[in-house]
C-alpha cells in the first residue's frame, strides 16, 4: 500500500522537476534574447521556483470522534504514529510533516492562539502528543484550550516526497476556533477523507451540519471512507452471518447512499460522491495486521490507489502547472 503512494509521489516529483527545468530554460532564453520589457519579468522566476520547491500534497482526515481517523492515518503510513483509542482522542488539528532540513529527531511544535512563540517539544514517545493533541490526558485540558494547532515532524518516505497529513478533531464538539482551522484545512487540502464507520453509516446529523455545503463545493476532493469494514466482511452478529457477503456489502453501502440523498437531495451529486471512486470501505485494523489475508481484504490498497490517482491529477497537479 505504501509503495502505491510512494510511486505516485515519485511520479509527481518528476513532473515538478520537469516544470522546474522548463522554467529554468525559459529564464535562460529571456536572458539571451529577451527585450528590456521581457527581462523585467525576471523577478518572478525565483518566486515560481520557490513555489515549486515548497509544493506539498495536503490530505485532511475528517469525521466524528471515535470513527477511526487516527487509525486510518496510521494504516496509510504503515506505522503507529498517532494515538488511537475507542474514546474521543484527537482534540487539536494536527499537521504531520517531514522533518525540516538539518533535523534528525522527530519533534512536536505547539502553536498558541494568543500569538506567543511556538513551543517545541521532543517527541520521544506517545505521551507528548497525547498530552497536547488528544483528550487522553485529562490533566492537561486547560492548557489545550490555548492551543491553535500542532505540527508533528517526523521522517517518513511519503512525507519526504511532499505528503502532509492533517488529523482533525471530531466534528461534533469542535470549538468555534478549531472549526475555522478545520474548514481552512479542507479548503487548502488536495484530498479530504471523510471517515465514517459501520456503527454510524451515512454520517451523523452533526457531521452533515458541518460538511454539507463543504462537500457540495468540494466534491471532487472528497473520499468517504467507511471504517471498521472487517465487521461487514467477518461479522459478529448472527443475523449478518446468515446473509450472503454480497447482500451484506450492498446493504451497508445503500445506507450510506440513502443518507447522502437525504442531506444533499441531488441525484447527480450523490452519484458522483458515492461511486466506487469516492466511497471506499476500509478496515484499518486489518491493514495493520500481520495476517496477509486480512491485509489484502482490508481495502487499504484500493484507497491508496485512489489517493495516488488524485495526487497525479486534478487540483493537486493543476497547481504545479498553474
Amino acid at each position: 500500500m505504501r509503495d502505491i503512494l510512494d510511486q505516485s509521489l515519485q511520479a509527481r516529483q518528476h513532473k515538478i522537476q520537469t516544470a522546474k527545468e522548463y522554467l529554468q530554460r525559459t529564464q535562460q532564453l529571456f536572458d539571451t534574447f529577451g527585450s528590456t520589457e521581457l527581462k523585467s519579468s525576471h523577478a518572478k522566476f525565483s518566486e515560481l521556483l520557490s513555489a515549486l520547491d515548497s509544493d506539498a500534497i495536503r490530505l485532511v482526515v475528517l469525521g466524528e470522534f471515535s470513527r477511526g481517523k487516527s487509525s486510518l492515518v496510521n494504516a496509510l503510513l504503515g506505522i503507529e504514529l498517532l494515538p488511537t483509542a475507542v474514546q474521543a482522542t484527537t482534540a487539536i488539528n494536527t499537521f504531520v510533516r517531514m522533518l525540516p532540513e538539518g533535523r534528525s529527531e522527530r519533534f512536536i511544535r505547539i502553536h498558541f492562539q494568543d500569538g506567543r512563540p511556538a513551543q517545541e517539544i521532543p517527541w520521544t514517545d506517545d505521551t507528548a502528543l497525547e498530552r497536547w493533541g488528544t483528550e487522553l490526558d485529562e490533566s492537561h485540558a486547560d492548557a489545550r484550550k490555548q492551543v491553535d494547532y500542532i505540527e508533528a515532524f517526523m521522517s517518513h518516505p511519503l512525507l519526504a516526497k511532499g505528503l502532509v497529513l492533517v488529523d482533525t478533531p471530531g466534528l461534533q464538539s469542535v470549538m468555534a476556533h478549531h472549526e475555522a482551522i478545520t474548514r481552512k484545512a479542507i479548503a487548502e487540502a488536495h484530498i479530504a477523507l471523510w471517515v465514517q464507520n459501520t456503527s454510524q453509516l451515512g454520517g451523523a446529523a452533526t457531521e452533515w451540519d458541518f460538511l454539507s455545503d463543504t462537500i457540495r463545493n468540494n466534491f471532487r476532493k472528497f473520499i468517504t471512507v467507511i471504517g471498521w469494514w472487517d465487521k461487514v466482511l467477518d461479522p459478529d452478529d448472527a443475523r449478518d452471518q446468515r446473509k450472503p457477503l454480497e447482500e451484506r456489502v450492498a446493504e451497508k453501502l445503500n445506507v450510506v447512499k440513502s443518507n447522502f440523498m437525504k442531506y444533499l437531495q441531488d441525484a447527480c451529486e450523490v452519484e458522483q460522491l458515492t461511486n466506487a471512486d469516492h466511497l471506499i470501505p476500509v478496515s484499518a485494523r486489518w491493514a495493520m495486521s500481520k495476517d496477509t489475508s486480512q491485509q489484502s481484504r482490508s481495502g487499504i490498497d484500493l484507497l491508496a490507489k485512489r489517493i495516488a490517482e488524485m495526487f497525479s491529477s486534478g487540483e493537486a497537479l493543476e497547481q504545479v502547472y498553474g
